[in-house]
């Protein structure tokens, strides 16, 4: 059985912070980090993580922050590195970098974990990968992963003991050790871990070195290993070791960048849906999906929604599945309309889709709607979505750029108008659960009224890029879209939620506004 995870706001707090702090502007790059974040924390790992070092970014400062607090245990690179899009690679003669973490000052002395991530085969030498201690070997307690060392391998966690562990005859390898007890700790290489007994004697005072070995303060034991990950924290069980290698392994292979056995991210069962109806390959889209259903589930939304076209394949056959449920109100095009990367286009004159939705049949009373425009392109008597029937009631939204945003919700009188000078936007707005009326533009709320009446949902399919009057579309627009959705029970409070989630979504796909 597939673990479900705990998933944290797609691109919100650290995710975001570190992306900022390191300057990611690479959509696959910024993708795999809030993959990571979302994995972490649904492993229950992101508490346990003092120091994570992604080394994403391809410079020297990109991979000198820390994912977990960037404020916090910032690497200071020293001598010969190269960085690239792959890691850091150190020259094995005077390259180390100072992680600032002392393992006195926020570590226990029976729960401590280090990992390094090499992509470098190298068995000569006498190198230390990543490590810390107060006097020489022998003699203090030290805390380390050495790869090969003199073509013998190493671990060490908060002992005096030098302990010897399987010899390792590739060194491209994820490699962690990890105790979280006073008797012994494990070495894992990649996902196979070996126990050894070591009795834990105290924490060193001195800062964990990368690529290089910090021996009271003086950078030695140089290592010509790349990092391409590493992480320093509180001990692990061995499920949340082996979930850690997952979580990693995963981001690497995001990256295209892995060594052993590749990790590709799994789906939602919904979003794989979709993208299976939709035939969306591109691993972008597809994580962009993928994060647009879990984020509507994490913020309790999922549910609300009654269909969603996130306009994601560039084809008028993809731009036509509702992401909800992709066997349901299929979008029906019609006229000319222009199918691409960033969404769909009408052209102003005979092209609509039909949603086939009818809003009488399918929805209730208190439902919102909304679309995500990306251009400033406006005009009064142009109809973004609406229907209306013969008996006079009717629901649209008609965004002009001419200082107004007209919208209507079954109310038995002529539309609503609200101040708006600008198109390219997003808007929602409907009837909410307290018979309240609405239209935000972002998250800026334009108006809550209450209605003096409200009348009967139409019995006319919901059209886009126009509207049907009773059978005909009419009232068509030039305006291109990005997402549009259908949603019930939806409170005002929750129109901040869905914002983020759809701009998320849309800074995923590098068309957000």
């Amino acid at each position: 059985m597939r673990k479900t995870l705990k998933v944290v706001a797609f691109g919100g707090g650290p995710a975001d912070a570190f992306i900022k702090a390191a300057g990611i502007t690479d959509s696959t790059q910024q993708t795999a980090i809030k993959t990571l974040v979302n994995d972490l924390n649904g492993y229950g790992l992101w508490s346990k993580m003092k120091a994570i070092y992604p080394m994403v970014g391809g410079t020297a400062t990109s991979h000198s922050y820390n994912l977990k607090d960037t404020t916090k245990f910032q690497i200071t690179f020293n001598g010969g590195w190269t960085h690239d899009s792959t890691g850091a690679l150190p020259n094995g003669t005077n390259a180390y970098g100072d992680t600032q973490l002392i393992p006195s000052s926020v570590l226990s002395q029976n729960s401590t974990h280090l990992s390094y991530y090499s992509r470098t085969n190298s068995l000569s030498g006498n190198t230390i990968d990543i490590g810390t201690s107060t006097g020489s070997l022998g003699s203090s307690f030290r805390t380390y992963i050495i790869m090969s060392f003199g073509g013998v391998s190493y671990s060490n966690i908060n002992s005096a003991s030098d302990i010897v562990v399987n010899t390792m005859t590739n060194t491209s390898a994820f490699v962690l050790a990890y105790r979280n007890n006073s008797a012994n700790f494990v070495n894992q290489v990649n996902s196979t871990k070996q126990t050894l007994t070591s009795a834990s004697g105290g924490l060193t005072d001195k800062s964990f070195y990368i690529g290089a070995f910090n021996r009271n303060n003086s950078a030695d034991n140089f290592s010509l290993r790349q990092c391409a990950f590493a992480t320093i924290g509180d001990g692990l069980t061995d499920t949340e070791a082996s979930n850690l290698y997952t979580a990693i392994q995963k981001f690497q292979t995001t990256l295209n960048r892995f060594v052993g056995t590749p990790i590709y991210p799994s789906f939602d069962s919904d979003a794989q849906s979709f993208m299976t109806s939709a035939s969306i390959t591109d691993s972008t889209q597809q994580a962009a999906v993928n994060y647009l259903v879990t984020d509507l589930k994490a913020n309790s939304l999922w549910t609300k929604m009654k269909a969603v076209y996130p306009m994601v394949g560039g084809s008028a056959t993809s731009h036509s599945y509702n992401l909800k449920n992709p066997s349901q109100f299929q979008i029906t095009w019609n006229g000319g309309l222009t199918h691409d990367s960033n969404g769909v286009t009408g052209n102003g004159t005979n092209g609509y889709g039909n949603l086939n939705l009818n809003p009488r049949t399918h929805l209730s009373t208190q439902f919102s709607f909304g679309t995500y425009c990306r251009v400033n392109n406006g005009n009064p008597n142009q109809f973004d979505i609406g229907s209306t029937d013969q008996d006079g009631y009717n629901n649209y939204i008609s965004i002009s750029q001419f200082g107004s945003l007209n919208y209507n919700h079954f109310v038995p009188a002529n539309g609503i108008s609200v101040s708006n000078t600008t198109t390219n936007a997003f808007f929602h707005v409907g009837l909410d659960t307290s018979n309240n009326l609405f239209s935000f533009k972002n998250t800026t709320l334009l108006q809550s009224k209450t209605p003096a009446s409200i009348g009967t949902a139409p019995s006319k399919n919901t059209y886009l890029f126009g509207y049907n009057n009773n059978g005909t579309a009419i009232l068509f627009s030039a305006r291109p879209s990005s997402l549009f959705f259908i949603s019930e029970n939806i409170t005002q409070a929750e129109n901040t939620a869905i914002y983020n989630i759809i701009q998320n979504y849309q800074t995923i796909l590098s068309r957000n506004i």
